[in-house]
């Protein structure tokens, strides 16, 4: 080894006058020194890079080669190595340590795959909660996973947010948490499955009932139903817009309409009465006025008379006066009463019998 090696040493006598003898030693230079070692019996390690030396050692001539040769027990939450060092010089001495090594776990597991926030509708199916939805990986030693699940009520009952929460705990007592937020939500409007058709009635037929069906996709609905009145051309001519409103407890609102259209189309109606009428020619005709009715407002009777039909005589003639009753929509009927101008009245002789 570098450290052992021999030599010859000669030595040489002279005395005054030259004469010399010699006399050769031969040295042997060897290295039978093991190394010290200096450490602690027992030392902390990362659990993760314990690959190194916990010792130092030196030798009395040259360089020295540091080996190990560990056992892993148990002990402590992260474990212990048992480590026997050897420490040899370049001649081959050697010298052993042993140390024991407790291994320390500082660092939480780390989740290297993992859901992100998420958002759904109220009628969708929300996934339940599952250790099996992560991924998670330590630096040293087993772990645990568990889920939770935490609800935040929102501003309805179909609107809350679930706040999803992963913890991997090690054994060393190292957590690490993942969080979740699954916001549930309504968005959605209520659905008019049936709302009452668009009509068109007379003005004497009863209003028809507001009529509907509805659905949601996650909660209640109330529905109100407001009505508006627009004038038509008539008091009896009108349009009623009738507008339904749905909403969820959530707030979402869905509108339908539905027209119905008021009308008079019917005209007034003469009540039964006489038709007919005689009177003498020296009389003054009246205006007999017949009485008539409508099926919805008020009635206004106007008439005209047509032209003469002479008769037997010049004081003899008939003409038809007819009557037309007019409502407020303006649907009109007529009546005829024919009147006979007659002569019947023989003349009046006025003088002496003698």
């Amino acid at each position: 080894c570098p450290q052992a090696y021999s030599f010859v040493r000669t030595w040489t006598a002279i005395d005054e006058c030259g004469n010399a003898s010699e006399f050769a030693q031969f040295i042997n230079v060897v290295d039978t020194t093991a190394p010290v070692i200096e450490g602690d019996f027992q030392v902390e390690a990362p659990c993760d890079d314990f690959d190194n030396a916990y010792i130092s050692a030196t030798d009395n001539c040259g360089e020295v080669t540091i080996d190990w040769s560990d056992d892993q027990v148990s002990g402590g939450c992260a474990g212990t190595i048992l480590r026997v060092y050897t420490v040899t010089d370049e001649c081959g001495n050697a010298s052993e340590f042993e140390q024991v090594i407790n291994l320390v776990d500082d660092e939480a597991p780390v989740f290297v795959e993992a859901p992100g926030d998420i958002t759904y509708e109220c009628s969708d199916d929300i996934p339940s909660a599952s250790v099996e939805d992560v991924a998670v990986e330590d630096n040293c030693t087993e772990f645990d996973v568990t889920v939770a699940d935490q609800i935040i009520d929102g501003d309805c009952p179909q609107n809350y947010t679930i706040v999803r929460t992963w913890t991997a705990i090690d054994n060393c007592d190292n957590v690490a948490t993942h969080v979740q937020n699954i916001t549930v939500q309504d968005t959605t409007a209520p659905v008019f499955e049936f709302v009452a058709e668009d009509a068109t009635i007379e003005c004497d037929q009863d209003i028809p009932a507001a009529a509907w069906e509805v659905s949601d996709n996650c909660g209640e609905v109330s529905v109100e139903v407001a009505e508006v009145n627009i004038d038509g051309d008539c008091p009896q001519a009108y349009t009623i817009e009738r507008t339904y409103t749905a909403t969820d407890e959530c707030g979402n609102v869905e509108t339908a309409m539905q027209t119905i259209t008021v009308v008079d189309t019917t005209a007034p109606s003469f009540d039964e009465q006489q038709g007919q009428f005689t009177y003498e020619c020296n009389t003054d005709i009246p205006v007999i006025t017949p009485t008539a009715s409508d099926n919805c407002g008020e009635v206004s009777l106007s008439f005209v008379d047509g032209d003469s039909m002479e008769g037997q005589c010049p004081q003899a003639y008939s003409f038809v006066r007819v009557w037309t009753a007019t409502d407020e929509c303006g649907n009109a009927s007529s009546f005829s009463q024919f009147i006979n101008i007659v002569d019947t009245t023989a003349p009046v002789i006025d003088g002496d019998f003698q």
